[in-house]
């Protein structure tokens, strides 16, 4: 998360230091460093730094109100297949499979508990060719590793980002 932040944030600051004074721009693409939001279990913020067609890297910092627990999650995602629609030529399918890892807490019983897991996440994507947006829907597969080992669990949502850029 701390990765994407600085990315979002390297080129204002450089921009910054010679005297020009900058805002936030939309990209001319999907393909730079976006925010948005994720609706499901969990819900939260989503942030991605969408390097070309094939890879991403995506995070979130998450909440549940159902299980009384926030979490962030950082995933490195690879695009697999791609989905060309002859009716749609401005349009992408981007399907998806990664890898990532998974901090969260809440509360068990009377106290807060926190762990660590492993995300294995997979979904499809709606990528414009000449829109700064994408929307997703995505299913992560989650299996903890520390405090406790072998609890299994799935995040799944689908949410939406706006892409900022030069």
């Amino acid at each position: 998360m701390l990765v994407l932040l600085s990315l979002a944030f390297a080129n204002d600051q450089q921009n910054a230091d010679s005297g020009d004074v900058r805002s936030f721009q939309l990209s001319e693409n999907p393909y730079s460093v976006g925010a948005g939001i994720m609706l499901g279990n969990p819900t939260g913020l989503s942030l991605a730094w969408r390097r070309d067609e094939m890879s991403t890297v995506a995070g979130g910092l998450t909440w549940s109100v159902t299980t009384a627990s926030v979490g962030l999650h950082a995933d490195y995602q690879r695009t697999v297949f791609q989905i060309d629609d002859p009716n749609a030529p401005e349009l992408t399918f981007p399907i998806y499979v990664g890898a990532g890892a998974r901090f969260r807490t809440r509360e068990k019983g009377k106290t807060a508990r926190a762990n660590w897991a492993l995300r294995l996440p997979m979904g499809i994507a709606l990528v414009p060719d000449n829109l700064p947006v994408d929307a997703f829907l995505e299913i992560a597969p989650t299996v903890e590793f520390w405090p406790d080992t072998g609890e299994v669990g799935v995040d799944a949502f689908v949410g939406g980002r706006v892409f900022f850029g030069p």
